[in-house]
């Protein structure tokens, strides 16, 4: 038995104890084969951890009604194989479509689904390792925000099967169903403090290599030529949150890998989106390939790379940054200006 099923055999196990409703929408796992038949359309193989998890059990049964469902998972429960590769084979037949992972990788299974409707979890599979890391995330007003993201599925789990044990679990709000069971167990809704610091304390200790994560898909795409200017805005936040030198390093490698025709209008919005990240993680091993970018063709890289370098507050730049204050841009213009005066007064 893997490290993933015995995680799962505990939140069952918890689960069965406290919240027998949910749990009476599980349906019986798949055998290898099944799995295989499946998946056979898929463009990739999948790995070990998705296999156990559907061996498991293969995903829940929806009831009557909309929001009649089983959660497992903290807030989240998870689709039946068939339905997930379904949706993943109709996203890659279907152009443009906003509400399904578009920023992310082609190797991207869309397995978990929330309590909310615009909250998604998503299993990556890198073809270069063989743990699955997973997003989860929330589509509001037209964008698209990080909520959570663990290392792989198995330190998802255990990450979860620990918190349940340790009585940290969420409740949202007194009247909902999922947590009426483990509420009655515990007499009273567990204290929101104790649930912060002690899923935080149990995250880290299974998830610690999570600020690794942006820079591991972001190499991946650029590896197989799957990145676009959606799946780099995606991880940008990630990207100049966690402000890893790896990630400075290959954000470079990208940048100058673009520097030779023909050049799509996709990988144009992918320059400028890099000299912008660069800025804000404000590493200055970044600064030269910026004043490098400030001769580029197009007005949206010089026009990020001013800023950028001003943040970067490298006194160099100042005289680089003299050949755009007459640029044929006017928000270039601007910004060389107010790199200029920025950098000047912090001489």
């Amino acid at each position: 038995m893997s490290l993933l099923t015995i995680a799962l055999e505990q939140i069952l196990s918890w689960l069965e104890k406290y919240r027998p409703y949910d749990v009476s929408f599980l349906q019986p796992g798949l055998t290898k084969n099944e799995i295989e038949i499946i998946t056979e359309e898929l463009p990739f193989k999948l790995p070990h951890e998705v296999y156990d998890l559907y061996q498991w059990k293969n995903g829940t049964t929806q009831g009557d009604e909309y929001w009649k469902f089983g959660l497992f998972f903290d807030c989240w429960s998870f689709k039946p194989l068939n339905l997930v590769v379904n949706q993943y084979l109709s996203r890659h037949h279907i152009d443009d479509n906003p509400y399904l992972f578009p920023f992310l990788s082609r190797y991207t299974l869309p397995i978990f689904f929330g309590n909310v409707t615009c909250d998604q979890g998503y299993t990556i599979i890198n073809k270069y390792k063989e743990n699955s890391y997973v997003y989860f995330v929330n589509y509001k007003g037209g964008g698209c925000e990080i909520l959570n993201r663990y290392t792989s599925l198995t330190n998802m789990m255990l990450t979860i099967a620990d918190s349940y044990e340790a009585g940290a679990y969420y409740v949202y709000g007194a009247t909902y169903r999922m947590c009426a069971n483990a509420c009655q167990h515990y007499q009273t809704y567990p204290d929101p403090e104790f649930v912060r610091e002690t899923t935080n304390n149990i995250y880290w200790k299974y998830n610690f290599d999570v600020k690794n994560l942006a820079v591991e898909e972001l190499e991946s795409q650029f590896q197989d030529g799957s990145l676009t200017e959606d799946s780099l805005a995606f991880l940008e936040d990630d990207l100049i949150k966690f402000k890893q030198p790896r990630a400075v390093t290959l954000l470079i490698k990208i940048l100058r890998s673009l520097e030779e025709y023909p050049i799509s209008l996709e990988e144009i919005s992918i320059k400028g989106c890099i000299a912008k990240i660069l800025g804000y993680i404000g590493d200055v091993q970044a600064v030269d390939a910026l004043i490098k970018a400030l001769q580029d063709d197009f007005w949206k890289t010089r026009y990020s790379a001013a800023l950028s370098l001003a943040r970067l507050n490298d006194k160099k730049a100042i005289q680089p940054l003299y050949q755009l204050i007459y640029d044929n841009n006017e928000d270039v213009r601007d910004a060389a200006n107010m790199a200029i005066k920025q950098l000047s007064d912090g001489a």
